[in-house]
């Protein structure tokens, strides 16, 4: 290679590498967070996450290294451009087709390293993953029972433990069957345990010295049937038990390789069925390994320019480009879809057809597009150079000195009295513009690049008829704030970075240095700006993200076919008290009344119920007090007798937990509020539910929106002494900074889900952390 292409290769692979960094973090590690922190919750080591995640990595890579090939050519060229390089070589003869050399070289290796991925690395990564995956749920499900709490996971059961044994025992087990809603069978165990076969996926419980209380049948059906057993075991439905696996880990079409997708394109063929999906995935392996050279041919088109937008410019052309790829891909398969959907209309002939274009489209279109580029930029190179003078200085010359001999006009000088108040000077101005100018194209490209990975996971809903393009454009709509409570701080970060890094890089900080101006002094603008983004994260996160993400997470539910999040706390049914629990089949929150009201009372030498009070409905009257009718109590003597029961008096109290304990909403924790959450944690104490993850989720809504003021404040000393290497140096920094304090958050988030860490030190950790770090580099760095 010579000597251009060599720099041109040089200049591309750091800008490239970046972008792969970025797009595979946005597209990948952010959604993979939430599955890392509820293995890690489950007790799977950090290095076994940290494999599964790595396993996952080649099912990003196959979309983002076009993406990143795109972006890194266009920052590099962006780059020359802004330093006038480009105009240099094209003064010196070098034409763009000449730059095509080292372009295409690139884009081939691009496209054979995508073309490994999606034919090789994505179909075997994945199959590992949901072995390894499958594995470790099954054999950590069992951590999840912990001591007084409720356990639902079951179908039909409901599992409650006041102890566990260092080797996983559990001393006083209730097991109660709720098929029929008024009517449960409560089974109380003195020992427990819990047996999971991953292989032939099935579940069984043990229980020894139970004493089983069933609902009388027959002639008296209101008399309890009361046994007693040495030991039992019952299976359990695994079909719910292992649901969520099975979403998280099934096979879908884009991990199958090219065998077994045309395997199963003759199977739908055999049965009548369109196989469209299936060619369109077996087109996808080859269509985007050759987007390479069509985005390539786009980099160079776009990025020669005499503009000095620099390397964030180019970022956001860059989004651009891929908006508009991903746009025609999605029309081509949207048309696809629905000429499958008439077969009435159109022979299956046609549907295959034009399923085997359907992702040859972008290619298809933007690859003249991006050779017209080319060829219109290097005809303008090559063309004969003129040079004009300006009008006005044509005229000047000819008229002589201008303003000579014309009317002076009278100008009103008005003096304002100075004021002492604070206000920001020339340099705090100067600093803010620099950094503001760089946040808002750093937002603005990470927002572009959340709305395109939102569009690649919903867009199949669209095709398949779930959802119409409207719903998708309202779902992105109330997504939006969300996307920003994410983007903001990434985006402080790589303002604060660059906008120092700058300012080192131009020797503009030594000069401020010189005059007096210590680098404390240059950072204040930036931390006033990251306190504001502190005030309008929690303004986002408390006033306008939970309806956003209500209505977000309906919206999604619906595209998705899923049943709607939103269930009444009374739909647990269970509530756990002092020495009882309480069964109801519903609460009526605005008339304070539960229905079919059953509270069941309890010794626990033996292990045993004393009595079951019922009540069809108990309303609440003050205090603990609440008012039953038509109760009866039926009571279990100790020493074994028959069970007797008797009718609760009319006028006669019962003492329950408060009304406060009943009801509230179960909300997903991104919904709530901070009040919201510390409403729920209260109640969930106080029912013998598990708190800690509500009470982290609480805890990080105070924790999190600082992240802005702790990483500008980590952004200043390594700006400073990293600040020479140049933007790009700063852009990767910055997302290094990311990724790290991400991790620490699911890691101390999971710690404190798991109930190793008090949920408020799981929440603050890392921004204690993260501050602490900024504070040593402070106080070391030179000012």
């Amino acid at each position: 290679m010579r000597l251009l292409d060599r720099y041109i290769i040089r200049e591309t692979i750091a800008p490239f590498l970046l972008a792969l960094t970025v797009l595979t973090f946005l597209l990948d590690v952010m959604p993979m967070m939430d599955r890392a922190q509820a293995f890690l919750t489950k007790g799977v080591s950090v290095a076994t996450v940290g494999h599964l995640l790595f396993l996952l990595l080649p099912q990003a890579l196959g979309l983002t290294i076009p993406m990143a090939l795109l972006v890194g050519l266009l920052m590099a060229f962006g780059r020359l451009s802004a330093d006038r390089e480009t105009v240099a070589l094209l003064a010196c003869g070098v034409s763009l087709r000449r730059l095509l050399r080292p372009v295409l070289l690139m884009a081939t290796l691009a496209g054979l390293a995508t073309l490994y991925v999606m034919i090789d690395a994505i179909p075997d990564a994945n199959l590992k993953f949901r072995e390894i995956s499958y594995s470790l749920l099954a054999t950590k499900t069992a951590q999840d029972i912990h001591p007084h709490t409720f356990y639902t996971e079951f179908p039909g059961e409901v599992l409650y433990v006041q102890a566990v044994d260092l080797d996983g025992t559990w001393r006083n087990v209730m097991v109660a069957e709720t098929k029929q809603a008024d009517r449960p069978v409560v089974q109380l165990a003195e020992s427990g345990r819990f047996e999971l076969d991953s292989v032939h996926r099935t579940v069984t419980i043990t229980l020894s010295k139970v004493n089983r209380y069933s609902p009388g049948t027959g002639a008296d059906p209101d008399m309890y049937d009361k046994t007693y057993s040495g030991e039992i075991s019952f299976s359990v439905n695994p079909e719910t038990f292992f649901h969520n696996a099975d979403e998280s880990l099934a096979h879908t079409l884009q991990d199958m390789t090219i065998a077994q997708l045309q395997a199963a394109r003759e199977d739908r063929v055999r049965h009548g069925l369109s196989p469209h999906n299936e060619i369109i995935y077996i087109q996808q392996k080859f269509s985007f390994p050759v987007a390479c050279l069509v985005l390539a041919l786009l980099g160079l088109g776009l990025g020669v320019h005499t503009r000095k937008d620099g390397k964030l410019g180019s970022f956001a052309t860059g989004i651009a480009v891929l908006f508009v790829y991903y746009a025609l891909q999605y029309e081509a398969e949207s048309l696809t879809k629905g000429l499958a959907d008439n077969p009435q209309v159109w022979s299956q002939h046609t549907v295959q057809t034009v399923a085997l274009w359907a992702r040859w489209v972008p290619v298809v279109v933007l690859g003249p597009v991006g050779a017209f580029l080319i060829w219109r930029r290097s005809r303008r190179s090559e063309g004969r150079l003129t040079l004009t003078l300006p009008a006005w200085l044509g005229r000047r010359g000819a008229a002589g000195t201008p303003g000579l001999g014309r009317r002076q006009q009278a100008k009103l000088v008005v003096r304002l009295p100075y004021l002492p108040v604070p206000r920001p000077r020339l340099l705090d101005i100067y600093v803010a513009t620099r950094y503001l100018r760089t946040g808002s194209l750093a937002f603005v490209g990470l927002l572009g690049l959340f709305y395109i990975s939102s569009f690649i996971d919903m867009s199949e809903k669209v095709f398949k008829g779930r959802a119409t393009t409207a719903m998708l454009l309202k779902y992105f709509w109330f997504s939006t704030p969300q996307y920003i409570y994410f983007i903001v701080p990434m985006a402080t970060l790589i303002a604060a970075l660059v906008t120092i890094g700058a300012l080192t890089k131009t020797s503009e900080l030594t000069v401020m240095r010189a005059c007096g101006v210590s680098l404390y002094r240059v950072a204040v603008p930036l931390v006033l700006l990251a306190v504001v983004w502190s005030g309008l994260l929690f303004m986002l996160d408390e006033r306008l993200m939970g309806r956003a993400n209500r209505r977000a997470t309906q919206l999604e539910d619906t595209i998705r076919g899923r049943p709607p999040r939103l269930v009444d706390v009374s739909n647990r049914h269970w509530l756990a008290g002092e020495n009882r629990l309480y069964y109801y089949a519903g609460f009526d929150a605005r008339k304070k009344t539960l229905a079919d009201l059953s509270v069941f009372e309890w010794s626990t030498t033996p292990f045993r119920l004393t009595q079951h009070v019922y009540s069809q409905a108990a309303s609440y009257r003050s205090d603990a007090e609440w008012m039953p009718s038509k109760g009866w109590v039926q009571k279990f003597p100790k020493n074994g007798g028959p069970p007797k029961r008797e009718e609760w008096p009319a006028s006669r109290a019962l003492t329950l937990e408060p009304v406060a304990s009943f009801g509230t909403e179960e909300l997903d924790i991104d919904l709530m509020t901070f009040n919201d959450l510390r409403d729920e944690v209260s109640v969930l104490q106080a029912g013998g539910f598990s708190s800690s993850l509500y009470a982290v989720a609480m805890y990080t809504k105070l924790a999190f929106p600082l992240v802005t003021i702790v990483m500008t404040l980590i952004a200043v000393p390594f700006a400073v002494t990293t600040g020479r290497r140049g933007t790009l140096y700063g852009i990767g920094l910055a997302i290094a900074l990311s990724v790290l304090y991400r991790l620490a958050i699911v890691a101390f988030a999971a710690l404190g889900a798991a109930e190793l860490l008090p949920p408020a030190l799981a929440a603050w950790a890392p921004d204690l952390l993260f501050a602490a770090g900024a504070g040593y580099l402070l106080l070391t760095v030179r000012t």
